[in-house]
């Protein structure tokens, strides 16, 4: 179910550069999460089940996350800066500690910066999303997850994450030729090419953190994220547990074919590593 996301959802980044000289704001990239935030935002009323006390209690109000994120894009020195109560600033911690991050950018290099989010908590608001995704809580495709945090890759699990497509039956073939649109403005400037996209697939199977590693140009990114938001996935299963699993998916756009899209072997137009 593809989930819409009204626009008073409130994710506020506070973004600095940490012990950087002042300089031209183009020689700087603040720290942002996978996918930005949009993506983010999406992710954060995916992910959000507000706990059952609170609820009762009516209990509300915003809960701010700070983290250092490193060169490397690790978070360190993560700490609650505004606190509701224990169980809301427990949930807004699970859902931060999800978000993987890209570091700030100085001068060309990659350097540490501070990022900070927002998290909502409104109960007449947390009622809608459930309402427009369907679910109160992700259903588990798996008996054991592992809670860790650990990210294995696709080739690292022992059973690797595979598409659920809301009809019985269907394949990816098929998704693709029910599904798939070439953009008008692509189709106008006669723009062909791959996008690649990298994500997680959590435990519940749904993704997170979608990330356009490689871009292409006339509305060709947006749609292959618009297709990888219509299904969902068995999670990976790492020593018997199922666990976070990185993902690269390429999406081929060709003219010359019927289709619009490159054929493969095993897939249509999409491979998976």
């Amino acid at each position: 179910m593809t989930l819409r996301i009204r626009k008073q959802v409130l994710v506020v980044f506070w973004l600095s550069l940490i012990a950087m000289p002042r300089s031209d704001a183009q020689e700087i990239i603040h720290a942002s999460p996978w996918g930005g935030k949009q993506q983010l935002k999406e992710f954060i009323d995916q992910e959000m089940v507000y706990p059952a006390v609170e609820l009762q209690q009516g209990t509300e109000g915003r809960v701010i996350i700070s983290t250092l994120v490193k060169s490397d894009g690790s978070a360190a020195d993560t700490r609650i800066v505004r606190k509701v109560s224990p169980a809301l600033d427990a949930e807004a911690l699970r859902i931060f500690n999800l978000i993987l991050w890209n570091p700030a950018v100085y001068l060309g290099k990659p350097c540490d910066g501070m990022a900070e989010v927002e998290f909502e908590f409104s109960i007449k608001r947390y009622q809608k999303i459930v309402k427009m995704r369907g679910y109160e809580k992700p259903a588990a495709f798996y008996p054991v997850a592992d809670s860790s945090g650990l990210i294995a890759s696709f080739r690292e699990t022992d059973v690797a994450p595979q598409p659920v497509f809301k009809k019985q039956g269907m394949d990816m073939q098929q998704f693709m030729a029910e599904n798939f649109r070439y953009p008008d403005e692509a189709l106008r400037q006669n723009i062909t090419g791959t996008v690649v996209l990298k994500f997680i697939v959590e435990p519940h199977g749904r993704i997170s953190n979608v990330k356009v590693e490689k871009h292409l140009g006339a509305g060709c990114s947006e749609e292959a994220l618009r297709l990888i938001k219509l299904f969902t996935w068995t999670p990976g299963v790492l020593n018997g547990k199922a666990v976070r699993t990185l993902m690269t998916l390429s999406l081929s756009f060709s003219l010359s074919g019927g289709n619009g899209y490159s054929m493969h072997p095993s897939q249509s137009g999409i491979s998976l590593q």
